[in-house]
């Protein structure tokens, strides 16, 4: 499959498959890849945090989680990323949003 290189849609949807493959370092690579291409995709911050997570990289999935409330302030993804922050023992006061629900791809 031939993607393009600035199709940041298509390299997150990729990702996704990587990771529900359990191939989380592929999975990761691809959603840093969506963020170089597009650094506003707030799915891609909390979908690499998961598959960073899985990696045993807590540091690393911290990172990409508190760059949610910046990006995405008060939607679900900010409160997706509060309780994963919460979790791995750093709360992030921007995140004030509705519940989490189910995301990826």
């Amino acid at each position: 499959m031939k993607l393009r290189p600035d199709f940041a849609l298509a390299a997150n949807n990729l990702g996704f498959v990587y990771y529900k493959q359990e191939k989380y370092a592929e999975a990761a690579r691809w959603f840093e890849h969506t963020i170089k291409i597009d650094p506003s995709r707030a799915l891609a911050y909390s979908n690499l945090g998961d598959a960073l997570l899985k990696l045993s990289r807590q540091a690393d999935a911290r990172r990409a989680y508190q760059r949610i409330p910046k990006i995405a302030p008060g939607t679900r993804l900010a409160a997706y990323a509060a309780e994963k922050l919460r979790e791995l023992g750093t709360g992030s006061p921007d995140a004030k949003a509705a519940p989490p629900t189910g995301k990826k791809g």
